[in-house]
């Protein structure tokens, strides 16, 4: 399973993205983040999920789902017509689903994506070169134990 998220700052600044892939029980693999430049929320979001993608098919991972918090990214995806999108990461990940691989592609609640999201907040790279890491940053560590021992985190109001 990969979930994916970007820093969302406001609008058009320097981005970090972030995911995690992890077992189906929920047992931690390997996270990764990256910062992608300046580029929209929708743009980070979908480096985010092609970063993750090409991750989980160099592992060698024939089952992926992808969880996400942007419905519009997973709704552009999901698209019929995304092979021809104006969006080249669009049309990245629709070519990734002709892979010998099988994709799910599924919305979730930012309340539900709190590791990823923790990642996308680690410190920067300014290089641009995907940081693979192959276990839990101390800053992470709450919250992926929260996320496998008992009810996802849900914001209070």
């Amino acid at each position: 399973m990969l979930t994916s998220v970007h820093t969302l700052i406001n609008n058009y600044t320097i981005k970090t993205v972030g995911g995690v892939l992890h077992g189906t029980s929920g047992y931690w693999l390997r996270d990764y983040c990256k910062s992608v430049g300046v580029v929209s929320p929708l743009n980070a979001e979908l480096w985010s999920i092609w970063e993750g993608l090409n991750m989980a098919w160099t592992m060698g991972f024939p089952h992926v789902q992808v969880q996400s918090d942007c419905s519009v990214a997973i709704r552009l995806i999901l698209d019929p017509t995304a092979a021809s999108s104006s969006s080249g990461l669009v049309r990245r990940i629709s070519a990734l689903q002709n892979r010998p691989w099988s994709l799910r592609f599924l919305w979730v609640p930012r309340e539900t994506n709190m590791v990823a999201d923790g990642l996308s907040k680690l410190p920067s790279m300014h290089d641009f070169q995907l940081q693979i890491l192959d276990d839990i940053p101390d800053s992470i560590r709450p919250l992926f134990i929260r996320n496998c021992d008992g009810p996802p985190y849900h914001r209070k109001c």
